[in-house]
């Protein structure tokens, strides 16, 4: 089975204009998309489309339509052009705990047949209700990771404009994964954010053992982020940003109902 836990360690690091930082523990789970029907049938506490204290539920990914997650991948990739995905699937989400979502970010690696990828596409979330796609269908090895850079083309943080490029940084999915997104303008880095995770077993104890600490996780992320920004706000007194009509075919409206809707406090 390739599905499995990582107990992961979030850094958010701004060092222009003023530098802040914070982190933050996050347990994410890998869902290997064709082993949904078996862990729904041998954990007990994980379902798909079904309530349970795990759920994996394909209207929160993509679209609110009612395709399979990978159905939908595949759309999203004729429609920019790409492609299509035929081997299997790696989610890297956090999934709805007792029905409550909290996933502002999902990684889809798309394997080949020797389990290896030169694809993912990364669906971010911001606190206005809307998804955005970035599309890494060109990935380069670059040392231990992949890499690519696309043009940052969505709003997440009032503190940033819409100037400037992406880079995106993957690890291969084993025994640790580690994801860094590095924001560049005028070729100097921005802020970057990064993920590094610990490989652990999926099974119906590890489940138990993540519930509680999950459950802490959510609950204080949301309060951290909202003290991180006042901050940025209130104290390095960092230009706000009203979030532009999105423009960009890969952006949509979030069939999610998530943490976003607890923080869309403008601080102006």
């Amino acid at each position: 089975m390739k599905s499995c836990i990582y107990k992961c360690k979030i850094t958010h690091s701004r060092i222009r204009p003023k530098k802040h930082y914070f982190d933050y523990n996050q347990i994410f789970y890998a869902i290997d998309l064709d082993e949904l029907a078996h862990l729904s049938q041998n954990i007990k506490f994980f379902s798909h489309n079904k309530f349970n204290v795990f759920s994996i539920k394909d209207k929160d990914y993509l679209d609110s339509s009612s395709n399979t997650i990978k159905e939908k991948l595949n759309d999203w990739l004729i429609q920019s052009e790409h492609p299509i995905h035929q081997g299997r699937t790696i989610l890297l989400t956090m999934p709805r705990i007792f029905n409550r979502i909290f996933n502002p970010i999902n990684f889809y690696f798309l394997l080949d047949r020797d389990n290896e990828y030169s694809r993912a596409i990364i669906e971010v979330n911001n606190t206005f209700g809307e998804s955005h796609l970035y599309i890494l269908n060109d990935l380069t090895n670059n040392g231990s990771l992949k890499s690519t850079s696309k043009p940052k083309q969505f709003h997440v943080s009032p503190f940033n404009s819409m100037d400037g490029y992406y880079n995106f940084y993957l690890s291969e999915i084993g025994d640790e994964i580690q994801t860094k997104i590095e924001l560049i303008r005028d070729d100097n880095l921005i802020m970057y954010t990064q993920l590094n995770g610990t490989k652990s077993t999926l099974n119906n104890a590890t489940l138990i053992k993540s519930i509680f600490p999950s459950l802490i996780s959510n609950w204080l992320t949301v309060p951290k982020i909202m003290i991180n920004a006042a901050f940025l706000y209130f104290i390095s007194k960092l230009k706000f940003h009203p979030k532009p009509t999105p423009i960009s075919k890969h952006t949509y409206r979030s069939p999610k109902q998530h943490y976003t809707k607890y923080i869309r406090t403008k601080f102006k």
